[in-house]
């Protein structure tokens, strides 16, 4: 049987990388306007989706939209490896990217009937999502298992009873290729209608959320053999005592076939609704805020197809071409050209098309916030709890928030950080991402219209860009690769 045994070494060449996917509007909206985090300094539409009571503190008519920016961060890596058989270590370029998904966050408009407001909002919502690329190619010197026998039968030249043994080496690689990068998603946008009523200063407040929670897959990999070429220029003694010149034998091996091959595809979604209730106290200098929401269990329904095929073993035979073989008895000499070609590889293949059907669990969450307004100082905390009520797959999420108003004349001005933990808990396995986020809001008001332009930056995806100079004892901030901007537009009539 041919299996080749690397025996020198080999490099590696290409684009290999894992990039984390991410967004969260909640996050993006806080660094826009706080009330979209602390419902307590919310009005109109703003915050209203987390506590609807803020409803009954808009104006007539209140509208107001905004939009992130992408953030992107990377480190590359040369880990190096020891594998038996292989004299040199063995060093993979390896990149880890971060990608903030910037786009249009939040559009909302409320509006107020008497004692009573009602709004409607869209929200991107939060989105997690890996994807990986490996685009290169390995190359290196290889040996068989076995050398290579020439005996009479083979080639007539030969005398009877002798052979030749000749240890042949091979130099080429493979080819790796994603022209699909692999990459799974989940996302999930909700839409928001609610209603609150305001009875002094306490406001009181109720809605309803339909968010589409849609789990995404794609992505292929190819693995490819390239032509090995052949040099041999020697001199063996056979079992006969004769020496044979092996002089410039030049070749060629090919395997006719794909190494491994897989691909994914799935596309499965659905559409959870919720109800929320809450309540807001307000006695001007300190505002309080506490809301109930309940989720309901969900399915993720849709279809999804995945193929996987490697080579479950070489042939044990294999065609030779000789024809451009020289074999000189007269001198023991050896020469020309040998092609080795395998084709009809056997291959291991597991596939599977199906309609899916995850089960979710439904959630409980509790949010609450507080706001102290003095006149050189306005502070701000918030936080929820997401906890799932039953279930196979359960989402668990806790959020955080600290804003200070900063006094500064003619222009609003808000710094604060917020983080957040997202996990999942499966039957099999626990996913756990975490996230921070700190920056700073300027916000100018002109009669009825006003616009806010934050900046942020990403704490994780500053962390996981300085992975690299952590390893170094060597920590540098890029700041500009790091921060993001946005851009929110209020009207209120």
């Amino acid at each position: 049987m041919l299996i080749f045994l690397l025996f020198l070494g080999f490099d590696i060449e290409g684009d290999y990388y894992l990039q984390i996917n991410h967004t969260s509007s909640s996050i993006n909206l806080f660094f826009l306007d706080e009330g979209f985090h602390n419902p307590t300094a919310g009005y109109g539409i703003v915050g209203a989706d987390l506590n609807p009571a803020v409803l009954a503190a808009g104006r007539n008519l209140d509208f107001y939209t905004g939009f992130s920016m992408s953030g992107k961060s990377s480190s590359d890596f040369e880990e190096s490896f020891e594998i038996s058989g292989v004299e040199d270590s063995v060093t993979i370029p390896f990149g880890i990217r971060y990608n903030e998904i910037g786009g249009m966050d939040f559009i909302g408009v409320s509006k107020k009937i008497g004692p009573v407001g009602i709004g409607i909002s869209y929200q991107r919502g939060y989105k997690w999502g890996l994807e990986m690329g490996l685009t290169g190619s390995i190359t290196g010197d290889f040996h068989p298992d076995e050398p290579f026998e020439f005996t009479h039968s083979d080639y007539s030249e030969i005398p009877e009873g002798d052979t030749i043994i000749i240890d042949i080496p091979f130099s080429g690689g493979i080819s790796i290729e994603t022209q699909k990068p692999l990459s799974v998603e989940y996302s999930s946008s909700p839409i928001f209608i609610g209603a609150g009523i305001g009875l002094g200063p306490l406001k009181l407040g109720a809605g309803m959320k339909f968010s589409r929670n849609k789990l995404f897959g794609q992505g292929s990999i190819a693995i490819l053999p390239s032509t090995f070429s052949v040099m041999v220029d020697t001199v063996v003694r056979s079992p006969s005592g004769n020496d044979w010149t092996i002089d410039s034998l030049i070749g060629y091996a090919t395997i006719n076939d794909t190494l491994f091959y897989g691909k994914l595809d799935g596309d499965i979604s659905s559409t959870q609704s919720a109800f929320t209730l809450g309540a807001l106290l307000d006695v001007k200098i300190l505002k309080a805020s506490v809301a109930y929401e309940h989720g309901s269990s969900f399915g993720l329904l849709g279809g999804y197809e995945w193929l996987f095929s490697r080579i479950d073993d070489l042939p044990e035979s294999f065609e030779i071409d000789t024809s451009s073989l020289v074999v000189d008895t007269i001198n023991n000499r050896i020469s020309g050209a040998i092609g080795i070609i395998m084709s009809s590889v056997g291959k291991d293949v597991q596939s599977e098309i199906g309609d899916a059907d995850l089960y979710f669990s439904g959630y409980n969450s509790i949010r609450a916030g507080f706001q102290l307004d003095l006149l050189i100082l306005k502070l701000g905390l918030s936080g929820s709890l997401d906890f799932p009520s039953a279930g196979d797959i359960s989402i668990y999420e806790w959020c955080g928030g600290v804003s200070f108003g900063l006094p500064v004349p003619i222009l609003d001005v808000n710094a604060g950080i917020t983080g957040g933990v997202l996990w999942l808990d499966t039957e099999e396995e626990n996913f756990f991402l975490p996230s921070a986020t700190f920056g700073l809001s300027v916000g100018y008001k002109q009669d009825n219209f006003r616009v806010n332009l934050p900046l942020k930056i990403n704490i994780t995806q500053f962390l996981l860009g300085a992975v690299g100079d952590l390893e170094e004892e060597e920590v540098s901030f890029d700041f500009w690769s790091n921060v993001s901007f946005g851009l929110g537009i209020g009207v209120s009539l």
